[in-house]
């Protein structure tokens, strides 16, 4: 294109507010679990993806007895997910406790 100078294309934009935090979990997709199947695997990707919603909202999981999730279909009461996950840490996988501990999980 004769007359026109070289245009370099523009570089991408920086949206502070889709960048993540560096004291932010890791996606639940990006949290160190096993592909396993069945409905407790189901029930476990399900109350973690809540718990990472909830942690990235507030940067805590000290959640309200109120709290009753944002899933669509059935609420999670993620408060009683999360306290029977601290209870009974010796029916969950090395794979789930790490990735609730990747989100800052208080397990006492």
């Amino acid at each position: 294109m004769a007359g026109r100078p070289d245009r370099r294309p523009a570089p991408p934009h920086h949206h502070p507010a889709r960048t993540p935090r560096p004291d932010s979990p890791a996606p639940p997709s990006r949290l160190p679990t096993a592909p396993t199947r069945g409905y407790s695997a189901w029930a476990f990707h399900k109350g973690l993806r809540e718990a990472y919603l909830f942690r990235r909202a507030h940067q805590h999981l000290a959640v309200p007895a109120t709290y009753r999730g944002n899933d669509q279909g059935d609420p999670l009461h993620l408060r009683r997910w999360l306290s029977e996950r601290r209870r009974n840490v010796t029916r969950l996988t090395t794979q789930q406790i790490n990735a609730l501990q990747a989100l800052d999980m208080r397990w006492r």
